[in-house]
């Protein structure tokens, strides 16, 4: 009994061998060969199994009802410091031993490619400030709603954090960026994210907690969060103040589109190997066919060859003829 190891179409030729023989082990070889090598050359360049994916999206950003305000400086009349404060919510603001000054806002954004998202954003906000005070330190913090509706799909609260200071009487600053995306950890592909934690939780339904109000908390339980927004921005201060003047604040805010991380699920990580797989096995098929084919034809094993001839006397009917090597 004897099993075909090998074809050629073009001269008609089979080459068949005994299933205990060398050939028959080296027929077994190349198949091992053909069918494990691209699965080890994948498997080798760490990358087969794909634990890390990213998709690009332009989020969608709007304004929530909640910040925090701060001008830190002096007063020329006694030298004493002085904090100009205000928060959105009410019952903080009256909590607080500083100089309450509540500022007239003005927002208004713009969509320049009119997708619904808002592409850039301003912020102007007038705080009152007496001829005697100075003012040098301007701290500011603005909650955001973020929402993510491609691969993964995701709503939480962000937050947009400024602080200068300058040695100069400030009338006011200007600032521009560009609003990124940090991420802590990775997002699952299949999963929908709602985060409800406020970003300010002492302005929710929560007691407020004058412990809780300091810059230093603030921006730390912000940090622990999974999802992030930060601020990156030029600033420029104004100075001098002029008599009786407001200090003025404008904020320019860019939201460009985002690079996401995510782990994908079992048929992206099956889609992404198979590919590589069958990108390699192709490669590698063509060597060792190549060098297979060299050895049996030159006969370097033992073989039977089968040849398939014509006869013309029997208009062309395939007629089998067996030669041994």
């Amino acid at each position: 009994m004897t099993f075909v190891i090998h074809s050629r179409n073009i001269a008609f030729k089979t080459y068949s061998v005994q299933p205990c023989s060398i050939s028959a082990l080296l027929y077994l070889l190349f198949l091992l060969a053909v069918l494990l090598s691209p699965l080890a050359i994948a498997y080798s360049s760490n990358a087969f199994w794909l634990k890390l994916n990213s998709f690009r999206e332009q989020p969608s950003v709007v304004l929530s009802n909640s910040f925090i305000t701060s001008l830190q400086g002096y007063s020329t009349i006694d030298q004493s410091a002085i904090d100009l404060f205000y928060c959105s919510n009410t019952d903080i603001t009256l909590h607080q031993n500083q100089l309450v000054r509540v500022p007239t806002i003005k927002t208004w954004d713009i969509d320049n490619n009119a997708d619904g998202i808002v592409d850039e954003f301003w912020i102007n906000m007038s705080i009152p400030v007496l001829p005697t005070e100075s003012i040098h330190n301007f701290q500011i913090a603005i909650g955001l709603s973020i929402t993510l509706n491609s691969r993964v799909r995701m709503k939480s609260e962000g937050m947009i954090y400024l602080q200068h200071t300058s040695p100069l009487n400030g009338a006011g600053i200007t600032t521009t960026g560009t609003l990124n995306i940090k991420q802590l950890e990775l997002m699952t592909e299949s999963l929908d994210y709602s985060i409800t934690a406020p970003v300010f939780p002492f302005l929710s339904f929560y007691r407020p907690s004058i412990n809780q109000l300091t810059w230093t908390n603030i921006l730390s339980s912000y940090l622990d969060r999974n999802f992030q927004t930060h601020f990156d921005h030029i600033p420029t201060w104004h100075f001098p103040r002029p008599q009786n003047n407001h200090f003025q604040i404008t904020i320019h805010v860019r939201n460009p589109t985002q690079t996401i991380e995510y782990q994908p699920g079992v048929l992206q990580v099956l889609k992404n190997a198979w590919i590589q797989y069958v990108s390699i096995f192709i490669i590698t098929y063509y060597l060792l066919q190549t060098v297979y084919d060299y050895l049996i034809r030159n006969h370097m094993v033992s073989s039977i060859v089968n040849v398939v001839g014509y006869d013309r006397v029997d208009s062309g009917k395939p007629k089998r003829k067996g030669l041994s090597y």
